[in-house]
């Protein structure tokens, strides 16, 4: 009988372990979900606000009246001049549904997966592939004589100017945007965040994949490696008290020091967070001026 009520017990036991493991993976799934949510809506408002841009929209437009007057790449020699010139509109709004299909899925895939540089190049590249398949689409509809006879000028025209419009709107991008220009890495860092929680940082947190990134106006979770959010903030004055934290100087306001040796940080906004035995000199060393 005994025998029988341990076994019950042990797998009661089991049983409330596995459920508070369920529990936690669905947190964690939920938090995943609800970051990558809020990345795609960055990156959907981002290309939204790139793509109907007052620049962008000017240089197709202006790009399109250009190439309808001017008749490039033996379209003079058409008599067509109405045709001509439709074509160039279409080519112009057919890049500019290609380039917004396409860019916010760039900035998801790319920026938030992969890296800036990565993102510049894949923006220039991205554009130009587009701005030479819409031209080629446009063309095809053109008698195959002009093909023959301008088919090296084109295929260099073509090249050239949609490389330049695709530097052009990169620049363009870098100029305009936190993430590509930030001066320090705190804001880079911050520029990932929510607009309503961006402020000082007071600490980072590991967590799996993620990271708890503390402002002085809440919390979020960001997609990062918690080693390169550190780097972003190594001008921040800061130290790594933990594998799994960093804190900002300014935001300690006590240590806590315990008899069995435990040593803890308490921060302006509440939290306290463990400090490593390993870490606890060089932490005193840039803490204890300061309180």
């Amino acid at each position: 009988m005994n025998l029988l009520k341990q076994l019950i017990s042990e797998i009661r036991r089991d049983h409330r372990e596995l459920k508070s493991a369920a529990i936690a993976l669905e947190q964690m799934r939920t938090r995943q979900d609800v970051r990558r949510a809020h990345e795609f809506e960055v990156s959907k408002k981002y290309a939204r606000c790139v793509v109907l841009s007052n620049e962008f929209l000017t240089g197709n437009i202006v790009m399109a009246i250009i190439f309808a007057v001017v008749r490039p790449f033996g379209a003079d020699d058409m008599d067509y001049k109405l045709m001509i010139s439709a074509m160039w509109l279409l080519v112009s709004a057919a890049h500019f549904v290609l380039i917004f299909s396409t860019l916010k899925w760039l900035v998801y895939f790319v920026m938030f997966r992969v890296g800036v540089a990565a993102y510049v190049l894949a923006t220039v590249l991205i554009y130009t592939i587009t701005a030479c398949l819409c031209v080629i689409l446009a063309m095809s509809a053109l008698p195959i004589e002009i093909h023959l006879r301008y088919f090296e000028m084109v295929l260099v025209f073509l090249l050239v100017i949609a490389f330049i419009a695709g530097v052009s709107v990169t620049s363009y991008l870098v100029m305009r945007h936190p993430i590509l220009v930030g001066s320090t890495g705190e804001e880079r860092l911050l520029a990932l965040l929510p607009a309503e929680l961006r402020g000082e940082i007071l600490c980072l947190s590991a967590d799996d994949h993620y990271v708890h990134v503390v402002t002085e106006k809440g919390r979020d979770l960001v997609r990062i490696k918690f080693q390169r959010a550190v780097e972003l903030m190594d001008e921040a004055g800061g130290c790594l008290i933990h594998r799994s934290h960093w804190v900002s100087v300014k935001a300690v306001v006590s240590i806590e020091s315990r008899s069995n040796g435990a040593l803890f940080a308490h921060l302006k906004n509440g939290d306290k967070l463990p400090v490593s035995k390993g870490r606890a000199r060089e932490f005193k060393t840039l803490v204890g001026p300061l309180l």
